[in-house]
């Protein structure tokens, strides 16, 4: 008995997490809304597997839990499946039409206009690529290779506008 209110053994998925903290915290008397201890969804949209994993363990340390697609096709179900409260898209996915993650952009924007979208890509040729990002309803256009403290800075301040 060393005292502990409660044990997880690892691994462990983030839901288990927080049901666990909120029934110690009710043991104490704290009434834990789930609005109180809530992780920030996002939806990965990147084919490739290393820098989903570069992505992932980033914002896992600033409190997201991450889910990931490798196509919009899939990203499109997920959406719905999650409710994220933001959506990471690559705009050059190896699988894809040229244009598909730009339709995709447009097409999200226009029916979940409350999901914030940041496009995150290495293909930047000009800056009508990124104005034509932009227009279609990115709420940010990140180029890679990220600066890491950067990148979670804009990916708060981009949550922050829509009050999440």
């Amino acid at each position: 008995s060393l005292g502990a209110d409660d044990y997880i053994t690892k691994p462990f998925n983030s839901e288990e997490f927080l049901a666990r903290i909120r029934r110690v915290l009710s043991r104490y008397g704290k009434i834990v809304d789930s609005q109180d201890i809530k992780l920030r969804k996002v939806l990965i949209i990147e084919d490739e597997e290393t820098i989903q994993n570069v992505l992932t363990n980033l914002l896992k340390k600033h409190g997201f839990l991450c889910y990931i697609s490798k196509t919009t096709e899939e990203a499109l179900k997920r959406i719905y499946e999650i409710n994220p409260d933001l959506v990471l898209l690559d705009l050059l996915l190896s699988e894809e039409k040229e244009h598909s993650s730009l339709q995709f952009l447009f097409f999200i924007k226009q029916t979940k206009k409350e999901l914030p979208v940041v496009i995150i890509t290495g293909q930047y040729q000009e800056p009508s690529d990124k104005i034509l990002g932009l227009n279609l309803g990115a709420d940010d256009y990140i180029l890679k290779p990220i600066e890491p403290e950067e990148f979670v800075a804009r990916i708060n301040a981009v949550m922050k506008g829509y009050g999440k």
